[in-house]
């Protein structure tokens, strides 16, 4: 589970640390930095899986929108902790990346964009290991050592793998699959396993004419929700079958199945079975159904990630969602991916009254000039049955 992030000289956020809990909810006024938030957890993932090129195709503006507007600096700082399961231990990882843009791409309208890693890091504790934060890898922008893993009695010593042989990607994206390196390549892996969702049920409509038959990780728009619902349906009836049970019994009684019609030149066609018409279009399917629909094959995807739990950050659940359907797709994700961490932001005061309870589970940014700040939420007074909730405090500005 990811248990903090701390950014510096990422968009709108200096020197910054937030905690995460498994449940989590960002809340902030427009333009105060959630989405900032996001795309820092996109941009961390995607860093430590692929090369930087790509990676920055996550970002809006790429690196000329990386560091604080207000900054001089060309140095960007991004760094996690989490907590894993390996074997019967749990294991504590902390990474972090510090990357230095070339001064000649601060400037729109250069040539193609250049990042350096200036610091690299990635650190253990756990039961394994005699010693407390131990590197598993580590690079200085020049050199990089790797931990020889099987050996825990010698885990203060690193073996060099000397020079760097490029500076397109970080050094976690270029581990190779080793049996010498299990933990640092477990990690690897739960950041490979983050996925973001700002679901837009019009992509959900027509996205899926763009996708190839094979299954691929599901969109943040969500555009091959239908895509992913053939390959579900085509490999695991009984997990298809759930996700339209939920759906018939929350938001469309009459809905029977979601059957394909292969078609030679593009991906099966998605069709509607209706109990009052058996072929209905995908298209006329409304926003709230694709929306909740969505929802649950994220939910259910959660609940199939293997050895690392999923991390799934979704913007504004609520859109399109009537609200009193809202605390049953809350419980949904605890009652059926217990074990997965769901990162939400929102506006909805239905939505955020029911982290009332739970406060600590609830970051409120924001904005002062140009930097995202975090303002602390005081408990609950629960023994005033008059108080105002969560949601009324946070509308009337009561908190910081």
């Amino acid at each position: 589970m990811l248990k903090t992030l701390r950014l510096h000289n990422f968009k709108t956020f200096l020197n910054t640390e937030i905690n995460f809990t498994q449940r989590h909810l960002i809340i902030g006024k427009n333009n105060s930095g959630k989405t900032n938030l996001c795309a820092a957890l996109r941009f961390l993932s995607a860093i430590g899986t692929s090369d930087f090129a790509t990676a920055l195709r996550t970002l809006a503006g790429g690196v000329h929108e990386i560091t604080n507007w207000a900054s001089r600096s060309d140095t960007v700082e991004l760094a996690c902790e989490c907590e894993l399961p390996f074997g019967d231990d749990t294991l504590t990882y902390t990474y972090t990346v510090k990357l230095q843009i070339s001064p000649s791409q601060r400037t729109p309208g250069k040539a193609h964009s250049e990042l350096n890693v200036k610091e690299e890091r990635l650190s253990v504790d756990g039961a394994y290991y005699k010693y407390k934060d131990v590197d598993l890898l580590k690079c200085d922008g020049r050199q990089v050592a790797l931990l020889e893993e099987s050996a825990p009695e010698n885990a203060t010593l690193t073996t060099s793998i000397g020079p760097l042989a490029s500076q397109d990607a970080s050094m976690l994206s270029k581990l190779y699959e080793s049996e010498t390196n299990p933990r640092a390549i477990l990690f690897r892996r739960y950041l490979a396993n983050w996925r973001y969702h700002a679901l837009s049920p019009l992509a959900m409509r027509i996205g899926w004419k763009n996708y190839p038959a094979t299954p691929q990780p599901f969109s943040g728009s969500g555009d091959n929700l239908a895509n992913l619902l053939y390959a579900l349906k085509t490999m695991d009836e009984r997990r298809y079958r759930s996700i339209i049970d939920l759906v018939r019994l929350h938001v469309e009684p009459n809905l029977e199945a979601i059957n394909f019609i292969p078609s030679p030149d593009q991906p099966p066609v998605p069709m509607i079975h209706h109990r009052l018409k058996p072929q209905a279009s995908w298209t006329g399917l409304s926003d709230g159904t694709l929306r909740f629909l969505a929802l649950c094959l994220v939910i259910e995807n959660a609940t199939q990630s293997g050895e690392v739990p999923a991390l799934s950050v979704i913007e504004e659940p609520e859109n399109g969602i009537y609200p009193g359907l809202l605390r049953t797709l809350f419980d949904m994700f605890e009652d059926r991916a217990p074990m997965a961490q769901f990162l939400m932001t929102s506006h909805s005061p239905y939505f955020v009254n029911l982290f009332d309870g739970s406060r600590d589970s609830v970051t409120l940014l924001r904005r002062e000039e140009e930097r995202s700040t975090i303002v602390p939420i005081p408990p609950a007074d629960v023994d005033d049955p008059d108080r105002e909730l969560l949601a009324e405090q946070y509308s009337m500005e009561l908190f910081g």
